[in-house]
């Protein structure tokens, strides 16, 4: 078991076929989490996956906000506050205040890499990360 811990969605598969079927698996729990998210709320938790640490609301908004995503879903930087704060709502984020009291905002790492493998499938990974790299060269 604990080599397969890293390929957490394949290790828990067996699940008692007496509970529902959203129940059963891992994988099964955050589809139906995943689907019960808006399209800007899932726009902007899969984006989140690009920061490996947590982020602030600033580099959030920065990072999570794209003009024209391959879903048709604008996500305006002046909403990713309140989409954060509905994902934080739903225990899909995680908030807490850093060492400089800022909120900070960070993924579970099953979320994350759930997250990850949605931005790869939405085809936003490279425009994603790019605006990640820009942020940080700005900032520093």
């Amino acid at each position: 078991i604990a080599d397969r811990l890293d390929d957490r969605f394949r290790l828990l598969t067996n699940g008692s076929r007496t509970v529902l079927p959203r129940q059963q698996t891992l994988r099964a729990v955050v589809d139906w989490s995943w689907e019960l998210l808006d399209g800007a709320e899932r726009a902007v938790l899969r984006r989140l996956a690009v920061f490996a640490g947590g982020c602030s609301l600033a580099a959030a908004e920065e990072v999570c906000a794209l003009p024209a995503p391959a879903d048709g879903v604008a996500v305006d930087s002046l909403d990713v506050a309140a989409l954060l704060g509905s994902l934080v709502d739903k225990s899909l984020v995680v908030a807490a205040p850093g060492e400089d009291a800022e909120m900070r905002y960070r993924l579970l790492e099953t979320v994350g890499e759930y997250a990850a493998e949605r931005l790869a499938e939405a085809g936003e990974r490279d425009a994603v990360e790019r605006r990640h790299l820009v942020h940080y060269r700005e900032l520093a």
